[in-house]
């Protein structure tokens, strides 16, 4: 299987913030991440055309563009036009930008409606380094989807009590018919909280469906809450 291409990332920045900051961040992004952080003094050499190397080749290919927002960089000739040709393939779809803020200053009008990630100490930022990391790989943090319970393909609801309740009184109903043969029309509920959890129907939720199903008439309880043995009412047979 082919190798991806690894993503490319050009850093837009100040060169007043590429000691502090940017080379130790983009170092750490290549050697931890697999990012192909674009900065200019390793892209660049004597003799070079700046115009082509930075418009032609780092921008061009670029996926995302990281702009480091400090009071140098909002003063720089460079870091403005990049940053107005990023917007620009922003605005068609070609790449995205990454305001990351250094300093206490506002973030550029261009880029207002951008989120941005604020970094207070530029040798301690795990957090937002891992955050930076998921956006460019488009990773978000949020659990993963799981199958639909099972009782969802179980049984159908009943008018006015939802689909976990019904269920839990066609397992009391199927226990009481169980229980007929030996002359006993009710149902213990412990005889049904394995089948309900099979299903998973969790145990709180069982009580819960007795206290709903007295309500509506469709079980009689022998004894008061919590609801340990219950007779199935004739509106209960009906709707079973």
């Amino acid at each position: 299987m082919e190798t991806p291409a690894p993503v490319r990332v050009f850093i837009s920045h100040s060169s007043k913030d590429k000691e502090r900051f940017v080379l130790r961040f983009a170092t750490r992004l290549r050697e931890r991440a697999g990012v192909d952080a674009w900065v200019d003094c390793w892209e660049i050499n004597i003799g070079d055309n700046l115009i082509q190397k930075i418009y032609e080749e780092g921008l061009k290919g670029t996926v995302v563009v990281i702009a480091i927002i400090s009071e140098d960089s909002l003063n720089s000739l460079w870091v403005k036009d990049e940053l107005y040709t990023a917007k620009a393939k922003q605005i068609l779809g070609s790449c995205g930008i990454f305001p990351v803020l250094l300093d206490n200053c506002s973030v550029p009008e261009m880029l207002i409606a951008t989120l941005h990630i604020k970094i207070d100490d530029t040798d301690n930022y795990d957090q937002q380094y891992h955050e930076i990391v998921n956006a460019i790989y488009g990773k978000y943090e949020k659990p993963a989807l799981s199958s639909p319970p099972r009782y969802v393909e179980s049984s159908s609801p009943i008018y006015g009590i939802d689909l976990a309740d019904s269920l839990v009184l066609k397992l009391a109903c199927e226990q009481a018919r169980v229980n007929t043969p030996r002359g006993s029309f009710y149902v213990v509920t412990s005889q049904i909280m394995e089948q309900a959890k099979a299903l998973d129907i969790q145990e709180d939720a069982v009580w819960e469906a007795l206290e709903i199903l007295a309500e509506h008439f469709l079980i009689e309880p022998l004894y008061n809450s919590p609801i340990y043995q219950f007779k199935i009412t004739t509106s209960g047979w009906e709707s079973y």
